[in-house]
């Protein structure tokens, strides 16, 4: 699990900073839009883990079926 996590946070990082210097000008702009796209990657992916995991542990199949 931490490996996946020392690969995926990086990996956000980068793509969120290359898609902010496609899409502005200036280094503090590409900077702060980049921080902005990395924190609601992070936090989506987070939130649909969560929701993942909710589901699998709560909705098993019932042994009667």
């Amino acid at each position: 699990m931490v490996e996946a996590i020392v690969f995926f946070v990086p990996l956000c990082l980068v793509v969120s900073l290359v898609y902010a210097a496609t899409k502005h000008d200036g280094t503090r702009r590409i900077l702060w839009e980049g921080l902005h796209l990395f924190v609601i990657t992070v936090g989506g992916l987070a939130g649909l883990a969560v929701v993942m995991y909710l589901l699998c542990r709560f909705l098993q199949p019932s042994p009667w079926l």
